[in-house]
């Protein structure tokens, strides 16, 4: 009987469990459903599966895609066969895809809040890494003139053919260390230790790893990968002892500060030529921030300035190689500077160069395609109903992919020519959201006039 009544107890506790997450999720759906209907809202179109419940077809076709380096065209195709916005499921994820400029508009700006994605946390170090980027730090070009020759030296001089976008990311490393940590890697050097050279490995097996994770979605986290873990403990190792030095020395320099030793207000960083780095900045906070947060913060901000600055000057090389008309005309531009270092202002006034540049950023954008969460029941302007016009209704935890990739060659945002490379176009232009290279709102890349100096160097 004792048995029996355990047993009956169980059953009620579990049956009453079920009983009330029925009710919620029943109660919940209803809340949306009247909350989409009181403003307007339809639902998008979507892409056709046979897969409906887990999405595994489009998995499938997403990595056959990525495997042939196709991952952006497949994606692109979807959009002009579907719409600007539809919905789809991926591995259990049902998410919705746009490239309409007033949705991207509304998660970046005019809603950003239902859209944050990090809050605080996001705000703080936004906070911390802004002012690598303000006028007196970047107009500074000796840093960038110092790695660029570094690259030409270290570059075969018989016109062997070499992988330029790996000696890129290796320039883009060594640029984005010193800038942001005070110290390069040096893996550019024909002498670079092994510890770069295997931080320098760890750091793309980390990156690609990440990125499969991601296509993978819920189910990311049955991906493994046999070097990732050696991959993240060989970077760590080698950002860790730069955290500990400049804690160390923010520790010595608040002693000094206190002991007298040194006036705090003439004394300081920010009163001295020092230049700022992310780093001492950062470990300044060093009582309320984690050794272990530091370095993740860092290794976080160095996958921006690698890998953004890198594809960017990558494809406006292949651009200028392939069409010698174009590279001509920057050639000329610049032959003022008689292969000096050109100064700050100079390169704001390179006008053809500039179109160029914002015309490799329109048809190769280094952030071809990104993603927002739903912070809260929100709403996006347009994409719903039968034309696409009505609101769309998008709930708490809903992911929402937007392709700049796609809405930077839309013929009818763009024109029939849309496709092709017209620096041109540029001239008395003056873009709106269709036009995203470095996001915009509050998210807005805050380096984004941080890669022309490596373009001109080149």
């Amino acid at each position: 009987m004792a048995t029996i009544s355990v047993l009956s107890f169980f059953g009620i506790v579990f049956g009453s469990l079920a009983a009330y997450l029925l009710f919620h999720r029943v109660n919940v759906a209803i809340r949306r459903h009247r909350l989409a209907r009181s403003r307007g809202c339809g639902k998008p179109k979507r892409v056709p599966q046979k897969d409906p419940f887990l999405g595994f077809d489009l998995f499938r076709a997403f990595e056959d895609a990525a495997s042939n380096s196709k991952y952006l065209e497949f994606i692109a195709n979807w959009f002009s066969t579907v719409g600007p916005t539809f919905g789809l499921n991926v591995m259990g994820d049902d998410m919705i895809f746009t490239n309409e400029p007033r949705n991207i508009q509304a998660m970046l700006a005019t809603q950003f809040q239902d859209f944050e994605m990090d809050g605080k946390d996001w705000e703080h170090g936004r906070a911390l890494v802004r002012p690598n980027f303000v006028k007196k730090q970047v107009s500074n070009l000796s840093i960038f003139e110092k790695h660029v020759s570094n690259l030409i030296r270290q570059l075969p001089a018989d016109q062997s053919k070499v992988d330029i976008q790996d000696w890129l990311f290796r320039l883009t490393l060594d640029t984005g260390s010193e800038y942001l940590f005070g110290k390069s890697a040096s893996i550019l050097n024909s002498d670079a230790t092994e510890t770069a050279k295997t931080f320098a490995w760890g750091f793309e097996v980390g990156m690609h790893t990440i990125a499969k994770k991601i296509r993978m979605g819920r189910f990311g986290w049955l991906y493994r990968e046999p070097n990732y873990e050696k991959a993240c403990e060989i970077c760590h190792k080698y950002i860790e002892p730069m955290v500990q030095q400049a804690v160390a020395e923010a520790r010595s320099r608040e002693y000094s500060e206190k002991s007298g030793l040194i006036d705090a207000e003439k004394g300081g960083i920010e009163n001295s030529e020092e230049r700022y780095t992310f780093l001492r900045t950062l470990a300044k906070e060093y009582k309320t921030v984690t050794e272990t947060d530091m370095r993740n913060q860092l290794l976080n901000i160095l996958v921006a300035a690698r890998d953004t600055s890198a594809c960017l000057m990558a494809s406006t090389l292949f651009v200028l190689a392939h069409r010698h008309g174009i590279q001509a005309k920057v050639r000329s531009e610049l032959a003022f500077l008689n292969n000096r270092p050109p100064t700050w202002e100079e390169l704001k006034d390179l006008t053809y160069l500039n179109n160029v540049i914002r015309e490799v950023l329109r048809l190769h954008p280094p952030v071809p395609i990104n993603v927002r969460v739903a912070k809260r029941d929100t709403t996006l302007p347009c994409g719903g109903g039968p034309d696409g016009t009505a609101t769309v209704f998008v709930e708490k935890g809903k992911s929402i992919v937007y392709s700049v990739y796609s809405m930077h060659r839309r013929p009818d945002l763009w024109g029939s020519k849309a496709e092709e490379f017209t620096p041109e176009r540029w001239i008395g232009a003056k873009p709106g959201f269709e036009f995203l290279p470095f996001n915009a709102g509050p998210r807005i890349c805050p380096g984004k006039f941080h890669m022309k100096p490596f373009i001109v160097g080149i």
